[in-house]
């Protein structure tokens, strides 16, 4: 699909985690069109995916599914994941803003 269809952006949610196809995540590495959520991934998933793919197409992810955590530290958690990677401010806003933003039609977003 993604081969036949380089028009079209592709999220790949928890960077693969919960089907269990993260192993499978570096087929995708050199395919412009495909993005990565950083939501339940771990930190460790998370620096592979960026050391492959750079800040450019990694999007944060705030939803954790399969957790007894109170659905409303999901957040916090997640963030304070992204927030471990040292990352400089330009990669950050990219991460947390920026790269979700240039995938959205703006005529799509509500002001």
């Amino acid at each position: 699909f993604v081969n036949e269809n380089p028009e079209i952006n592709v999220i790949i949610p928890h960077i693969g985690f919960l089907n269990g196809g993260y192993a499978k995540m570096p087929i995708f590495f050199d395919k412009p069109n495909v993005y990565f959520d950083t939501g339940t991934a771990t930190l460790e998933a998370i620096k592979t995916v960026l050391d492959n793919v750079g800040a450019e197409r990694v999007i944060f992810g705030s939803d954790v599914s399969g957790t007894s955590m109170p659905f409303y530290n999901y957040t916090k958690v997640e963030l304070d994941k992204v927030m471990k990677l040292g990352l400089d401010e330009n990669s950050m806003s990219l991460i947390l803003s920026g790269n979700i933003e240039r995938l959205i039609p703006q005529k799509f977003v509500k002001k």
